[in-house]
Parts: C-alpha cells; structure tokens; sequence
C-alpha cells in the first residue's frame, strides 16, 4: 500500500512539473523503471487510480497517466471525465490565456481585443491603462496579457512580469523613483551599492503598475522619457543614460482624465474600461459563482450543493466591491459551513450567506422560507451543455423553437399561435398534476391570494371577465417562476435577442394581449417583488390571446354560477367538448349581490358588442332574474336556462353552433331536458 501511494505521489510530482504533452515520464514504462517495480503491477495500479477518479489515462499509443488532482490544480478547472481518447482531447479543458477570463467572448470581448494589440505591437508593445472599479478583475487581466505574451513567444519564457503597488508610495515619490529606476553608489546617504530598479529588471518582461492615480505629478513626469525613449537616469546619474525594453500596464480605480497629468495619459495610446459587475451579464454573473464555487470545492475535497434560494440572493445582490468581493462572500460562506457541518458533501442554504446579502432580500421567497423545502443544485452539473430537466425551461425552449420556425417562415402564424398556447397548456396541465401530490405551502397561498387582487384590478380597467379558474393556473405560474427564478434569468440572458425579438412581436401583433400582460407582470413586481425576465411577457401575451374580441356571428352563450370555478369549468369543458369558442363562464361568491352580477354581465355583454342572440345558462336562485337587471338598451333576444350542467351547455352548445334562435333553443332544449327557461 505504501509502494501505490509513493507511485501516485511521483506521478503528481511529474503532472505539477512537466507540460502536458506526449512525454515518456507519464508514461508506466517510465514510472516502472524509475520506481523499480514491474510493470505489470504499475499498469494495474494507474488503472485502479483511473477507477478511484484520482488518475486521468489517455488511450493513444503509448498509453499516458496523469495526477487529476494535480491536473485541475494546474489548469484551475475541473475535469468531468477520466479517460481520453489523446492528449490534445485532454488538453482542451485547459483554459488558455484570456480564455479563463469570464466574459472574454462576451462583455469583455472588445477589451480583450484591445489587451492583445498592446501587447502584440512592435516593437515593445504600446503602453496599456486599464481603467474600473474595485474589484473588476483589472489584476487579473493584466496577468492574463502576460500569459498571452508568454504563449506567443511575444516575450521569452526567463522574462519576469513585475507588479508594483502605487499607492504604497503615494506619500513617498522620492523611494517610488528609486525602486522604478535603481540608484548608483553614493547616490544618498546609505546608498552603498549601485542597484538595478524595477524597470531594469522587468527588461524584456512587462512592469504592471497598479493604483497609478497615487503618483505624485513629479513621479509621472520622471517616466516619460523612458515611455518616449525607453531610456532613463538612475538616481545619482544624470549622465549616463540606461535602457530596458519592457512593456507598461497601468491600473487605476480612478477616472483617468481626473486622476493623471494630460502630458500622461498623451504617452498611453490604448485605455481599456472594465465594467462594474453590476453592468455585466447575468449569465457572465452566473458563471462566475459557479466556477468559485467549484474552486472551493477543490480546495476542501468536498463536493458543494447550494440552494436555490442562496444562489439566487448570490444573483441578485449588488456586490460594492464588485467581483472580489463576491469572491470573499463566496470563500466566508464555505468556510462557515465547513466548520459547522463536517460532511463529505457541503449543503450551502440562505442562512449560510454572510448576514449582510439575505437581510436586504425583500422577495416573496423570503416571506415563508423554509429550510426543508430549498431545492439544492449541485454545482458539478453546471455549465454542461445538456437539456434542462426544469419543466419552465423545457416551456421556454419549446416557446423559441417554435417562433424560430415561425421566422424562417416553416409554419404560418395560425399554426404559430395553436402550438405555443398548445406547450403553454400542457405546462399548465403540469403544474395542476403536480399539485394535486402536494400540500399547498403558506407561501403558495399567499401568492394565489395576491396574484387574485392583481387580476381584479385588471379586469376591473380593461373590462375583462377572467374566470377564477383561469385566475388560478396563472396564479400557479407564478409560483412556479418565483421557485425557479434564477434559471429563468439565466435562460432568457442566454437567448436575450431572440427573446426581445419575439416579445416584441407579441407587442406589435396583439397589443391588447401584450398590454394586459404587462399590467399583470408590473402589478407582480410592484407588489410581490417577483422581477419577471422578458420571456414571461411572451407566455402571459399568449395566455391572455383567448380574451381577445373572437367572432360570435352575434350569437353568444354566457354560464352564470355560484362557486369559485363552477362556471368557468362548465365553459372549458363544454367549449373542449364542442371544438369551439361558444361559452364563456362568470363565477361568483355565494354572498356576490345581483346588482353586482349585473354590472359584470353588462361589461361583458359591451365588450361582445354586436349581439343578436344571447343564451344565460344560470345554476339557481336570484339568478334566474337576472335578465331583468340586463342593459335595457341592449337589443338582442335573450333566452334563460336554469340548472345549468356540462350536459346542458353542450346541448345548448351545438344549437348556437347551428345558428338557431334564442327563442328556438330554448324550445327545442324544453322537449328534452325539463329546466325552468325565459325568453325576453
């Protein structure tokens, strides 16, 4: 056992010491000889290891073993497999240069760009300024251009990268002089020996000067003449003159044009400005907490879940101090709950966070949060390129599939319509399904009541007779988007054009539909504090296409009931039945006045306007005469019918679809079906 630990410990010597390429040294022959054992017996231990995920093996000829610890040390990465078909297969994990910046293809892409013509333009590459707040990663860019230099032989592989931090010598110019450009002997007192400055050891390297807004305008004037010239003076001698052929990056949290001489920033052709991290991309903001996460993963040998409740505070807050101190945030947590909890894997929930992120949270989460209900995303899945098992996410691909189709012109709009409301009712299906194995939670029900209120502010200004039932699968919608927020924002900043695309078709193809729903989601973010993404703006448009003014031919068939959903279900039902839009449904408390019922029917009766023929099916009671209460300037023949029941109204159904009459529904419904009726 103890032979197998020291082969694996050489092994993870050579992976940490060697580039990664088709070397002898990984390979068992190599090992064998150098640890003196058979070869038999260290093929068999590499390929336990391979087994044990603590080995990677390249299948090529010969075959090569690598340390996968040491690896994703190496490489700062995590690598999901442990078996390659060569080395370049297992080499295109590795991250190079600017790649393992997040958001070098992406909000950072022009600046990059910039980082690289500084560094590539002869002959010494231009003097680069990076300019951004605190914490925007401006340190790590400047390690990355040395990396790219370094890659593309710009500047050989002995040359030294020296970082000096200006506001060390902020009140101090004179030993800031000294350290840049070296003194001779005897140039002070104490200066003994003659000694090379920064610059003359960054020779043929790159000196990075951060914090550069804390040098005194005496100490930016002493570099021009090495910035015009590349040649300078060091202290005490102001005959001879010395040489260095480094490049310069400077740094600064400061606006530039405040913070240095004009003579200054005259001398640095390229200025690059890193944004806020409030200003970038949230799918950049999410790759970001994940692959620090996965960091600390690595770093604790402890695999990490966090909740979604957690990641989505993570999300959301605005970080002052920018990425680095998201990273603290991050780093604090994770070692709170290392020290709490001693498990092999690592459970982060929202009261892990440092107190500061969740106590500003006001979302409607927050009103019922509940430990045992959290769901847990384990960070080793992320960022895969596999199918999202999130039924809201399987929604909105259906969604952009199908308006793509729609773009291309491969289906019309009438079939553009039919299969988008079609993917929109079978989630809704979904989450009733799911509902009913399912205690409803104080959250939920807090939700649905206000959601309630939301619609009937809306029905009450545009005239709207939404059915209770329709209120509450929208309600449930949205209870669902608030459980899975995050992924949604993360979705819809991954398609954001197309998303704005296709919303803004909805806004310009049905605009009473689009103005309805953005009422709805308005009133949800003002009063739940649940900030819909744009794509929700396209499935709530849909939903609410069936309230659109549809063609009755002057016939209209309205279900009056007592209950919460009665009438609304009767009409779905029936209307499913009859493959048509014939009924629409009313559903009233049992304590709703008649007077009230009135003026709902009479708004109704409005927004159908013309009518020639109305039927009332009604359940019972004060009911019955409502027909008295009916806008007496309405003129159209109104036939009632009590007793309503799905049977009924799809009798009366098909009669309406046949054109008859009020009053020859009503006689024709009498011969069968013995219900009190009126005819006005």
């Amino acid at each position: 056992m103890g032979t197998k630990f020291q082969l694996l410990e050489e092994l993870t010597k050579r992976t940490l010491e060697n580039e990664i390429e088709e070397n002898s040294c990984f390979t068992s022959n190599d090992l064998s000889d150098f640890m003196q054992m058979s070869r038999n017996t260290v093929s068999q231990y590499l390929n336990e290891f391979v087994k044990e995920k603590k080995c990677i093996k390249v299948n090529s000829r010969p075959v090569y073993f690598f340390s996968k610890e040491a690896l994703e040390n190496k490489w700062k990465i995590t690598l999901d497999k442990t078996i390659y078909t060569s080395v370049s297969e297992l080499c295109a994990n590795k991250e190079n240069d600017f790649e393992k910046i997040i958001g070098y293809n992406g909000s950072l892409k022009d600046q990059i760009e910039q980082c690289q013509a500084a560094i590539c333009y002869p002959p010494q590459g231009l003097p680069v300024l990076i300019y951004g707040p605190t914490g925007t990663g401006k340190t790590m860019i400047a390690s990355s251009m040395e990396e790219y230099a370094r890659h593309q032989n710009i500047i050989k592989a002995n040359a030294k990268m020296i970082a000096v931090n200006c506001s060390e010598y902020a009140n101090n110019p004179e030993l800031l002089t000294d350290n840049l450009f070296g003194h001779v002997k005897g140039a002070y007192t104490g200066a003994d020996d003659e000694t090379e400055g920064l610059i003359s050891l960054a020779d043929g390297g790159i000196l990075f000067l951060d914090e550069v807004h804390c040098l005194k305008p005496e100490c930016q004037e002493k570099l021009f003449q090495f910035m015009d010239k590349g040649v300078f003076h060091k202290v005490g001698d102001n005959e001879n003159w010395y040489s260095s052929k480094c490049r310069l990056i400077f740094a600064t949290t400061e606006n530039p044009q405040n913070a240095l001489l004009k003579t200054m920033l005259r001398r640095i052709p390229i200025m690059i400005t890193i944004p806020a991290l409030s200003e970038r991309p949230l799918i950049e903001k999410h790759e970001m907490i994940f692959k620090m996460l996965q960091v600390e993963s690595q770093r604790l040998h402890r695999k990490i879940h966090i909740s979604n409740l957690a990641y989505q505070t993570l999300l959301e807050h605005e970080f002052k101090g920018n990425i680095g101190e998201m990273k603290n945030a991050i780093k604090a947590t994770c070692a709170n709950v290392f020290v709490k909890r001693q498990e092999e894997e690592m459970q982060i929930h929202l009261l892990d966070l440092p107190g500061y992120l969740f106590d500003e949270s006001k979302s409607v989460s927050m009103n019922a949060y509940n430990l045992k209900t959290e769901t847990m995303i384990d960070i080793s899945e992320q960022n895969k390129d596999q199918a999202s098992s999130n039924p809201l996410i399987q929604l909105y691909e259906r969604l952009l599939e199908t308006y793509q189709l729609y773009k291309k012109e491969q289906i019309n709009e009438d079939l553009f319509v039919t299969h988008c409301r079609s993917f929109i009712t079978n989630f809704i299906d979904y989450l009733f399904f799911k509902g009913k194995y399912k205690t409803t939670t104080s959250n939920e029900e807090y939700l649905l009541k206000m959601v309630d209120k939301i619609y009937s502010i809306v029905m009450n200004k545009y005239s709207l007779i939404i059915p209770n039932n329709k209120i509450r699968v929208y309600s449930k919608m949205f209870v669902e988007y608030a459980k899975n927020v995050t992924e949604a924002r993360i979705w819809t900043s991954v398609h954001a054009q197309e998303v704005d695309e296709f919303k803004q078709l909805i806004c310009e193809k049905y605009p009473r539909a689009y103005t309805i729903a953005d009422e709805i989601i308005e009133n949800a973010d003002l009063n739940l504090d649940i900030h819909m993404d744009s794509f929700m703006w396209v499935v709530m448009g849909f939903a609410f296409l069936e309230f659109q003014p549809t063609s009755h031919n002057g016939r209209v068939g309205l279900i009056l009931c007592h209950g919460y959903s009665t009438a609304s279900s009767i009409a779905d039902t029936a209307n499913h039945m009859l493959g048509e839009h014939i009924f629409d449904g009313i559903d009233m408390e049992l304590q709703t006045s008649i007077d009230k019922i009135a003026t709902l029917v009479n708004s109704y009766l409005k927004e159908k306007s013309p009518i020639q023929e109305l039927m009332l099916l009604v359940d019972m009671g004060s009911l019955e005469d409502i027909y008295e209460k009916i806008n007496p300037l309405l003129e159209c023949n109104i036939g009632l019918i009590n007793h309503v029941s799905t049977a009924s109204a799809i009798e009366i159904g098909n009669y309406i679809k046949q054109g008859k009459k009020a009053k020859e529904i009503v006689q024709e419904i009498q011969k069968v079906i013995c219900y009190y009726s009126q005819l006005k």
